[in-house]
């Protein structure tokens, strides 16, 4: 395999996978069999370079975009070299690796399989994080945070609770301020101000953690003070040409009275929002009436000028500046959440996931740098293999980019896929142009032993000739840069500049340069068919009732022109935009009992058999919740035929409901129904105290026969169950926390798609990209585009601005691009069959992009009669000759019958008879009484808790009390012990070293010894000009372990401190508590630093 690098242009169908997935296997067979070089650079010595530089299996590094594309790659793989391995005779002559050599990979693979270095790009840059994250100033163990929400929704609603509490405080002026903002100079839909808040909240946090620093207060001032001096000098300008005006006896054009009377009403602190044509007279007669021409004096035609500078500075430079006096309330609203981020980062050990490239590359770029990365990996990355390139961000790239340079420097390889055609995810940083800008980087072609090699995939391995014939014919236009230019004529403002469509025109014409794709020859017998139906209306609502019809006859028309006569369920795919389609066309599918799969379809919060069972679980951790126990109670779903029937229920209801003092529901039942109480909910309500959520969970289910009764939701059952046992595991363990949890969280949970499930997909273009279905239906094509204009920082003035990004020309090719990438792959999905309704209504016709874009693409198109078609319609199996396809609409019924769970008297083991046992083995106490051990976590518990404020005897009262909720366990004297604990915080309070520790420590910090197990240290204090000292608290006795424990966390924290600051001493200090003694305790050498100074 040569050496250097290579782009391979795949457009869709091309067999990118299998391409990259033989470059994969050419290096293997180059690779050493029994390992590769040592990397830390020993005694002067280094890895070879060079051409023949050995590598093992881990320096082969293959990147995906998605964790589903990684993990069928390593089956690829596998798959590719066990049919080698089992190759009789030579095998394959053109695989990379004889059979022999397959035989020992494949060996060596099932052995070690995490060897295999497949992964997304998002988890190398995480592991490069991780292995250097002390350096970093991170914990080893930190969590990326995928998602602000979990942690910023609690921060919000503490700010709220706080307002609330204190409603003339800090807090509350400022949510205040906020609202009114919003209420002013925001424009949203209704009154609630909630939702809106918050995402221009997150909008601000985004930006400020992104690296674009949010103005302070001081900024504010200054923003508000430039504008009122660019309003003023506008008026000040317009009264003194109106002045002139008026002493010269002038006669002005109405038009350009009208203008200089808008400018001298203007409101303060405000942009002119009226048209300003006027403004753009070179000479102030044109502003003259023919009479009056000629006669303005010097003074008049100067103070002209005047306006015209000072309308045009404030029309300049004032948006960003109104901008940010509207969000400048918003801003301070920000800022404790800022601060409360940060304080939850630090504790908690979260990293924001998009700070991992700019991390990455840091840790890349400092110090031995990528060789230090290499060590830390244990092996050398020698060759690198990118796919789906076109969607790799600007952060990603340039975090790589170090490796990238050492490889190719160390005589390796750089391969990357992508086809520019798709990129779709430009939303989220993907950026297209990287595609073809490395191979033009000039410190990396210096690199190679020859130019970079481009290779383009021609057939369309996937989709049958009419599906490619019809893409070639609508897409190919688009090599046309003539053609190009008249779809972003018809796209763009018509102010746009000429020089930017031509410019937009040759780079987007460029993309579609290889769009027309050949079809192999073991395909051209497939014919395939596709279908173009139009559907326009004047109103969306009645479109809407005619894309449903359509589909309707679509999907379960006639013996040959229905899909589902002759197709099963879950050959059949429909590729929506957005959520809301997707959950328009599932109801849709739901009210013709389609079998139907969507995301949220498999969401566990909306489940009904998960919402009985936490239904349940509320009624018995709160027995006075009437709608829990009903809910319970009421829905056959859990205790079937146990139960009275529905209508006995609702009648007995009706009567309970109307008794004047009604107890209880639950215990009414119980004395109406004593039989059934019995069998059902009794066993369960007498248990609760004793049962975890977990526990509850599994015995409802076992109980009930869920999993015999509804075999088909067997998924949702056990996924609910991991997720309770999830929870148990981080201490939510009671019913109460459990429901804590389930809200917050466990709603969201969802079961994994099946792939084999018999059910028509709904999927958004998105997460079809990659994917293939038998048949595709496109729906609708008429969305309209965003109006909404996101905020950026600018800070170009030297003082931070709020402004809104506008849709530069720039930016609105590159989304019109987009759009047009995302039907391209939408329409290249399918294998036999795709079906489109092109849509458009009165409303969506001058506003979709997609829209204008489409129908220039398809002006030569043959519609008849609003239709097109191409290929072979496929005959149904019964015409066809063959027998017809199960009946997909056919009522599935709702339960298996099983015969009911005999009584407990009726086995003679009593329900949940393993509890007793059970629950003294898993009792949480661990030792009988209150422990020396016991008595230790408490004093700790409390010590989390303490924070001074300046009254000593306040705080450690709160901590101690703060620390006995968190730690309930039975003690023999609580009066006792709440005064020993009260008098070790008020001594430790008291010593003049807390409050600096305090201010400056971090509590529980995490520490990786050289076995990568964690060690924690009670606080650590990282106080500015003082040595790094870690603190641990002891409760009890002496002992020479207390010492040897600080000692080595001090070993740890001096070689991870050495490397960034040398000089700076590290040492330690063991706080006995109930003696009320501070031992200080020395570092000991550390192998390397013996003799320094």
């Amino acid at each position: 395999m040569a050496t250097g690098m290579e782009q391979i242009t795949a457009s869709a169908g091309s067999g990118k996978t299998y391409t990259l997935t033989r470059r994969f296997l050419w290096h293997l067979a180059g690779a050493l069999p029994d390992g590769g070089p040592s990397l830390c650079l020993l005694e002067g010595r280094e890895a070879p370079r060079g051409d023949n530089a050995p590598y093992s299996l881990a320096g082969i590094l293959a990147a995906t975009f998605t964790n589903k594309a990684a993990a069928e790659m390593q089956a690829r793989v596998v798959r590719e070299l066990k049919q080698q391995a089992l190759a009789k005779g030579k095998g394959d002559p053109e695989f990379p690796l004889t059979p022999e050599q397959a035989r020992h990979w494949i060996t060596v693979i099932l052995r070690r399989y995490d060897a295999v270095n497949i992964r997304t790009i998002d988890s190398l840059l995480n592991l490069l994080v991780r292995l250097n994250a002390l350096s970093l100033s991170l914990p080893p163990d930190f969590a990326p945070l995928f998602t602000l929400d979990e942690a910023l929704l609690p921060l919000y609603d503490a700010l709220l609770d706080q307002a609330d509490q204190e409603p003339e405080g800090y807090v509350a002026n400022l949510l205040r301020g906020a609202c009114r903002s919003l209420l002013f100079h925001h424009r949203a839909k209704g009154v609630a101000a909630g939702d809106i808040l918050r995402k221009r909240l997150r909008e601000l946090i985004d930006l400020h953690l992104n690296g674009s620093p949010l103005p302070s207060e001081e900024d504010g001032k200054k923003a508000a003070a430039m504008l009122a001096s660019l309003c003023a000098a506008m008026h000040d300008a317009a009264a003194a040409l109106g002045t002139m005006v008026d002493d010269e006896n002038l006669s002005l054009n109405a038009n350009a009275l009208k203008f200089l009377q808008k400018c001298q009403e203007c409101p303060a602190m405000t942009v002119p929002d009226f048209a300003d044509s006027f403004a753009q007279k070179a000479d102030f007669d044109e502003w003259l009436n023919k009479a009056s021409k000629g006669k303005a004096s010097a003074d008049a035609a100067a103070a002209f000028r005047d306006l015209l500078a000072a309308y045009g500075r404030l029309k300049a430079y004032g948006p960003p500046l109104v901008t940010t006096r509207e969000y400048m309330p918003l801003v301070a609203l920000a800022m404790p959440l800022l601060e409360g981020l940060e304080t939850v980062q630090r504790e908690s050990g979260s990293v924001p996931a998009s700070r991992l490239p700019s991390l990455a590359r840091e840790s890349l770029e400092s110090g031995n740098g990528v060789s230090d990365a290499f060590c830390r990996l244990g092996d050398t990355l020698v060759h690198l293999l990118f796919d789906e390139f076109q969607d790799t961000s600007t952060d990603q790239w340039r975090a790589i980019i170090p490796l990238v340079e050492e490889c190719l420097a160390r005589g390796g390889t750089l391969t990357y896929v992508g086809d520019v055609k798709q990129a779709i995810y430009g939303w989220r940083g993907g950026n297209a142009e990287l595609f073809n800008a490395v191979a033009l980087d000039e410190n990396l072609t210096a690199m190679l032993p020859e130019p970079p090699r481009t290779t383009t995939l021609d057939c369309n391995w996937r989709s049958a000739p009419a599906i490619v014939h019809t893409n070639n014919r609508i897409f190919g236009q688009l090599a046309d840069a003539a053609f190009v230019g008249r779809i972003l004529e018809a796209m763009l403002p018509a102010a746009t500049e000429p020089g930017v469509f031509a410019d937009a025109a040759r780079s987007l014409a460029a993309s579609f340069a290889g769009c027309r794709q050949d079809v192999p020859e073991k395909n051209r017998s497939k014919e395939g068919y596709v279908r173009l139906t139009r559907i326009e209306a004047k109103y969306t609502a009645d479109l809407m009732d005619a894309v449903k019809e359509a589909l309707r006859v679509l999907l379960q028309g006639g013996l040959q022109d229905g899909i589902l006569s002759r197709r099963n369920p879950g050959e059949v795919a429909v590729l929506v935009r957005t959520n809301r389609e997707a959950g328009l066309v599932s109801d849709w599918l739901a009210e013709w009992r389609i079998p139907v799969a969507t995301e949220h379809s498999f969401r566990l919060g909306s489940h009904p058999l998960v919402t009985r069972l936490v239904d349940t679980l509320a009624f018995l951790e709160y027995p006075m919740d009437d709608t829990a126990f009903w809910s319970a109670a009421g829905s056959p779903e859990l205790f079937g035929d146990r139960m009275p029937g529905f209508a006995t229920l609702t009648d007995w209801l009706a009567a309970a409901r109307e008794l004047p003092a009604a107890p209880p529901l639950y215990a009414a039942f119980r004395a109406a129904f004593p039989e059934a109480w019995q069998r059902t909910l009794a066993p369960f309500h007498d248990q609760t105290g004793l049962l975890s959520a977990y526990d509850m969970v599994r015995e409802l289910i076992r109980h009930c026969r869920l999993f015999e009764r509804f075999p088909e939701q067997a998924p949702f059952l056990q996924r609910f169950s991991e997720v309770a046992y999830a929870a148990e595991s981080k201490g939510f363990s009671s019913l109460s926390a459990f429901l804590e949890y389930w809200a917050e969280s466990g709603m969201d949970e969802r079961v994994p798609m099946p792939e084999n499930m018999d059910a028509v997909r709904i999927l958004s273009m998105h997460k079809a990209k990659g994917l293939e279905f038998p048949v595709v239906v496109v729906p609708f094509h008429h969305q309209a585009d965003p109006p909404y204009k996101p905020l950026a920082i600018d800070a170009s003035s030297g003082t931070p601005l709020v402004t809104y990004r506008e849709n530069s020309a720039a930016e609105s090719i590159r989304g019109i691009v987009e759009q047009i990438n995302l039907l391209y792959v939408a329409w290249t999905r399918p294998t036999e069959e795709l079906y489109g309704f092109i849509t458009q209504s009165g409303h969506s016709a001058s506003r979709s992009s997609l829209g204008k874009a489409l129908e220039t693409l398809l002006e030569t198109t043959p519609f008849t009669h609003g239709e097109f078609t191409y290929g072979k319609l496929p005959l149904p199996p019964l015409l066809a000759g063959g027998s017809p396809a199960p009946c997909p609409i056919a009522e599935i019924p709702a339960e298996t019958p099983v015969e009911p769970a005999p009584l407990a008297q009726e086995t003679g083991l009593p329900l949940m008879a393993w509890l007793p046992r059970l629950k003294i083995f898993r009792n949480p106490m661990g030792e009988k009484g209150f422990s020396e051990r016991q008595r230790g976590l408490l004093a700790h518990a409390c010590l989390e808790s303490l924070r001074l404020t300046g009254d000593l005897a306040a705080d450690v009262a709160r901590a101690v009390d703060q620390g006995l909720r968190a730690f309930p366990i039975p003690m023999p004297d609580p009066d006792g012990v709440r005064r020993a604990m009260a008098d070790m915080l008020a001594w430790y309070g008291s010593l003049p070293e807390t409050a600096t520790w305090m201010r400056h420590g971090s509590p529980e910090q995490p520490l990786m010894d050289a076995d990568g197990s964690i060690r924690r240290v009670d606080l650590l204090v990282d106080a500015p000009d003082a040595p790094l000292l870690a603190v641990e608290y002891k409760t009890g006795r002496p002992s020479p372990d207390h010492i040897l424990q600080v000692e080595r966390y001090l070993s740890l924290l001096s070689r991870s401190v050495r490397r960034r600051e040398p000089e700076r001493e590290t040492t330690g200090i063991v706080v006995y508590l109930d003696r009320r003694e501070c031992i200080p305790v020395a570092c000991p050498p550390v192998p390397g630093q013996e003799d320094r100074p």
